[in-house]
């Protein structure tokens, strides 16, 4: 918005000049600012019912068959959903540093996980349960877990989930997890 109206400003004052016959050589709008202006007046794309559904299927876990191994059901994953793996877990409830987050009990297993989202991740596997760190605020327990994995866009690596573990997903993350 803000250089929207730095852009109108640059516009109006040249277009002034221009108009009085004066100095429009002294205030001259760069072409880069010309061109994101001429952008901005173009018409944008509405949303059709296609994307909303595309969008609505993104929020959601669900599982599905796998392209490249029909004998493999893969797992997506998004962040904020509610399903059949999620359960929302709580820590430090009733004081300051209270949080809560969902964590995805999906079945244990190896996994090749892709990040199909639009942003870099982290897949981060805890155990079940809460243990409490040396200041005495509870966290996820961490032992004998897998370590965390980042993954660049459309990138993949393989992680093992146990028994009674599960994966915190961060912000905008949207995975796909298909068992080895």
């Amino acid at each position: 918005m803000k250089k929207h109206i730095i852009l109108l400003t640059a516009l109006v004052i040249s277009a002034g000049l221009t108009a009085c016959g004066g100095a429009s050589e002294i205030f001259e709008v760069p072409q880069e600012i010309q061109e994101q202006h001429e952008q901005a007046e173009q018409p944008q794309e509405t949303p059709t019912e296609e994307t909303t559904i595309k969008t609505t299927e993104a929020e959601t876990s669900e599982t599905v068959p796998d392209a490249d191994n029909s004998n493999a059901p893969s797992i997506v994953l998004a962040h904020g959903s509610l399903d059949e793996y999620s359960k929302e877990i709580t820590l430090n409830a009733g004081t300051s540093e209270e949080a809560t987050y969902i964590g995805y009990f999906i079945p244990a297993g190896t996994y090749t996980v892709t990040n199909i989202g639009k942003y870099m991740d982290q897949v981060t596997v805890y155990a079940d349960g809460i243990q409490k760190n040396d200041a005495g605020w509870e966290e996820p327990i961490t032992d004998g877990v897998p370590r965390p994995i980042v993954l660049d866009v459309d990138q993949s690596g393989e992680i093992t989930i146990g028994e009674n573990q599960y994966v915190k997903l961060g912000e905008n993350s949207l995975l796909k997890f298909v068992a080895k």
